[in-house]
């Protein structure tokens, strides 16, 4: 619970709406400007994550399936003969450089 919905709550007496409506009138004229200020801050701070966290996500979400072996005797196992689309490494190089660049190597 915030400072506005504490100090709300410690003067709420009667329950009734029109005296809530009040006491929040009252505490938001009080509220010093920093603190406002603070907590528009600390607001758009989130915002900017979770936009973030979308993108990602939608990323992820857009790229080809990952078919993993869970058998515990791989020798069945076989490269891939075909290479990724040059769509499919384009985006993944844009959208994630860092983790393709010291993840993957371009097969010859």
């Amino acid at each position: 619970m915030g400072i506005r919905e504490k100090k709300i709550a410690e003067h709420n007496k009667t329950f009734k709406i029109r005296d809530i409506c009040s006491l929040c009138e009252t505490v938001m004229n009080t509220v010093p400007p920093t603190l406002w200020e603070n907590s528009v801050n600390h607001v758009e701070k989130i915002e900017v994550e979770y936009r973030g966290s979308d993108y990602r996500m939608d990323m992820i979400m857009k790229m080809e399936p990952l078919i993993m072996n869970v058998l515990e005797d791989d020798s069945s196992y076989e490269e891939p003969s075909e290479e990724p689309s040059v769509e499919l490494r384009l985006r993944l190089k844009k959208n994630f450089p860092s983790f393709i660049e010291s993840n993957f190597h371009h097969r010859e």
